[in-house]
């Protein structure tokens, strides 16, 4: 299985914060249409994702991401 740059970047990462690999215009349209806050370089607290959460982030950066192999990127 191939993971995206974006995926294999959160698996690399440990401790309380990550890069997701997110662009900033990816990051804008989390922010806008799923109400989930990252820094515009794509950093998010892997603290604040839980079991009563994690379900709504995982589609959000999933329905971003989708847009980006839609433009071919």
């Amino acid at each position: 299985r191939k993971e995206s740059s974006a995926a294999s970047d959160v698996y690399k990462r440990q401790g309380m914060f990550c890069f997701s690999g997110l662009r900033p215009e990816e990051v804008d349209a989390l922010r806008e249409q799923y109400h989930l806050y990252l820094t515009r370089d794509g950093r998010i607290s892997m603290a604040s994702v839980n079991p009563g959460n994690v379900r709504h982030v995982a589609q959000a950066i999933t329905e971003v991401m989708a847009t980006r192999a839609d433009e071919g990127v």
